[in-house]
């Protein structure tokens, strides 16, 4: 299923994505605190941002930000889909490595977490 189907469906991910692949983007506040996006990356060796974007917040003359239309995996928003990974057909992965899992200071990171 994981090669033959798509990677998000209608926003939604799969059961055989799950892990994979993430459908939250990264929105930062005015104090850098980034809401909904982080999670392990599919190695298991780091947190990192979901690379799930508007593209056409980037479109100059350089970078088209269209996505075919085959690929887009989010109902009614054309442009939204994976910023880096363009290769791996627009989908989204968490591929913006936010921290490295095997080298973090014993102590808290956030509220919630203890390494």
């Amino acid at each position: 299923e994981f090669v033959l189907n798509v990677c998000i469906n209608e926003g939604e991910i799969p059961d055989y994505s799950k892990g994979f692949f993430c459908n939250q983007q990264a929105i930062a506040t005015a104090d850098m605190y980034v809401h909904d996006a982080i999670t392990c990356d599919p190695s298991r060796t780091h947190k990192a941002l979901c690379d799930l974007v508007d593209r056409s917040a980037a479109a100059n003359d350089m970078f088209d930000p269209s996505i075919p239309e085959y690929f887009q995996y989010f109902p009614d928003e054309a442009y939204v889909g994976a910023f880096a990974m363009p290769l791996a057909d627009f989908c989204p992965t968490p591929s913006l490595d936010y921290v490295d899992c095997m080298n973090v200071p014993s102590g808290s990171y956030t509220n919630l977490e203890h390494f």
